[in-house]
């Protein structure tokens, strides 16, 4: 539960995302389509569409959902 978690995914993904972190921040790299109220530490909502469930979270750490072949963020 601590430390960063980064998750990469192609482009044509489809998926519904719940991405949730207590003491960090949350970066998504793909349109996203809202479900409820999204702050920097919690995202819910469709990507392309909707599919599969990707549910990630952490305590202490960041998370970023990227595109395959996106740079790292610079930290």
């Amino acid at each position: 539960t601590n430390g960063n978690l980064e998750a990469y995914f192609p482009n044509e993904l489809g998926a519904t995302l719940e991405a949730v972190t207590t003491n960090g921040r949350v970066m998504v790299s793909f349109p996203l389509t809202a479900e409820g109220t999204m702050t920097s530490k919690s995202v819910r909502g469709t990507i392309n569409g909707g599919g599969n469930a990707i549910s990630l979270s952490t305590t202490n750490g960041n998370i970023e959902v990227r595109r395959i072949g996106d740079r790292r963020s610079e930290r």
